[in-house]
């Protein structure tokens, strides 16, 4: 593990913990989904980023559960005055994006949640 992921281990747990918590209570929940709301999360803070204005894609309902339950967490982390960098969340959707992309590539449909849920 890098540097960086270890200084920012509690941001990456936060949003994977989001994700396995979506997946306890929607067990039909794939990677795909995951990987369809971390790539919209991505979006949004690119934009954010960029100064330039958000536009929401259309998400299947499992992935739009996915993305509240993240928005969720990283709004929490707000009011408890996270002082988190635009840059720093972006990276660590992108990491954990990266994650669900190499876990679903070797275990298949649901491989990365599987992994994630007994861990968070």
């Amino acid at each position: 593990m890098d540097r960086w992921m270890e200084e920012h281990l509690d941001v990456l747990q936060n949003i994977e913990a989001a994700m396995a918590m979506v997946y306890r209570e929607d067990p039909e929940l794939e990677d795909w989904d995951a990987m369809e709301a971390l790539s919209a999360m991505i979006k949004r803070y690119t934009s954010e980023l960029r100064g330039r204005s958000f536009r929401m894609p259309k998400l299947t309902e499992s992935a739009q559960e996915v993305f509240e339950a993240i928005e969720f967490v990283l709004e929490i982390r707000d009011d408890m005055g996270a002082a988190d960098k635009v840059e720093d969340r972006l990276r660590a959707l992108k990491e954990v994006c990266a994650s669900v992309r190499r876990h679903n590539k070797i275990h298949g449909r649901r491989g990365y949640l599987d992994f994630i849920v007994d861990f968070v």
